[in-house]
């Protein structure tokens, strides 16, 4: 039997699990004898379409403060995002990266906690669209309810254009906005709920937004904890990672506590005449073999997100009926990779957000670049 690397993390986790319900920690020994089948597993299931394409990866920037979300233009401006949570918050909210060096933006405006950022070239030019977190309990407080930020970067200096409040019945007991994909066919936002499993459409046009499909099975976690080297983590959410395809006709989405990646029709939850157990009923299931991620993001048919357990990226066909998905090989330990981004070659970036390490135990934040080369052809690593 060959051991692949996602059964020896099912194994691992499983038995992570059992100790916790006993109240013991996995022994020493058991980690031991799964370490070597991991990293056989690793080589044995690089990813064919990376591992030919001799991808390199480097560092654009190193940060003190936690990175999440991420946004890469046409133009490859980048731009980052710092919440305001933890023992170590950043005084500034978001920043654009230029030549290695972070530069903060918009200090003047008081977003509570920016999560996710999502780029649009909308008909009126480009836009940064920017998640707030805030808080689902707090009603109307001024700066702290959950909003959604409209940023026109046309120009050398961002200028907030819109703010989006995200209230009403769209928010429950427990709401937590993790993350945002923005249709500018449709002039909607699709954002997740992974506090309280739903996912909410926004009209950009009218600012009104709904729950459109709420706490269904589909939008839950399939397990309770992961197994990391340094121990278990159990702060899993539901619903957290989002993407549109490539006609934005269909969403894909997926837990951070699951390894199911399903998708449902953009036209099914606009239809503001259907219930939310009627949209239910439109969810597809796209593959069983996902990982559990907090985002993901499309590289021409192929899906893209962290794979937490394994410290590294997974990667889907989501055409290819055979594949199940597969390791995407970086080269290096990945410490959650959490919000990713693709530029206009096709390079892919992502930010690493250690979010399962305790403050004193982690290492300056990352940005992380993978490269092909120009339009995302062969292009051989140098050593």
């Amino acid at each position: 039997m060959k051991y692949s690397k996602k059964l020896a993390r099912g194994i691992v986790a499983g038995l992570a699990a059992l100790s916790a319900v006993v109240g013991i920690s996995p022994a020493a020994g058991i980690q031991a004898s799964f370490g070597t089948a991991v990293v056989q597993a690793a080589e044995n299931n690089k990813s064919a379409r990376l591992y030919q394409e001799n991808a390199s990866i480097f560092a654009l920037v190193e940060s003190e403060y936690q990175m999440t979300g991420l946004a890469v233009t046409e133009g490859g401006r980048i731009f980052v995002s710092f919440p305001h949570w933890g023992a170590q918050p950043a005084d500034f909210s978001l920043a654009e990266v230029k030549d290695g060096a972070i530069n903060p933006l918009l200090q003047e405006v008081n977003f509570a906690s920016l999560r996710r950022l999502n780029y649009v070239m909308t008909a009126s030019g480009p836009r940064l669209f920017a998640l707030d977190e805030g808080r689902a309990d707090a009603a109307d407080e001024e700066g702290k309810t959950p909003r959604v930020f409209s940023i026109d970067i046309s120009g050398e200096s961002p200028v907030v254009e819109k703010v989006y409040p995200i209230k009403g019945d769209s928010l429950i007991a427990g709401s937590l906005l993790s993350d945002i994909r923005v249709d500018n066919i449709t002039n909607n936002a699709f954002i997740s709920d992974a506090g309280a499993a739903a996912i909410l459409v926004l009209d950009l046009a009218t600012g009104e937004s709904y729950r459109a499909i709420d706490r269904a099975p589909e939008l839950r976690k399939n397990f309770q904890m992961i197994y990391f080297p340094n121990g278990v983590y159990s702060k899993l959410t539901d619903v957290c990672a989002l993407e549109l395809s490539e006609k934005h006709d269909m969403l894909y989405f997926s837990a951070m506590g699951g390894d199911i990646i399903n998708s449902v029709p953009v036209k099914v939850l606009l239809n503001k005449n259907l219930t939310s157990d009627t949209r239910r009923k439109a969810i597809t299931p796209e593959t069983l073999f996902g990982a559990p991620c907090s985002g993901m993001v499309r590289r021409d048919t192929w899906l893209i997100m962290g794979d937490l357990p394994d410290e590294g990226i997974w990667e889907f066909d989501f055409q290819d009926e055979i594949s199940k998905g597969g390791l995407f090989d970086v080269g290096i330990d990945v410490k959650w990779a959490d919000s990713f981004a693709i530029d206009n070659v096709k390079n892919l970036y992502f930010t690493e957000s250690q979010q399962n390490l305790e403050f004193d135990r982690r290492d300056t934040y990352k940005l992380y670049k993978v490269s092909w080369g120009k339009q995302g052809q062969q292009r051989e690593t140098t050593n």
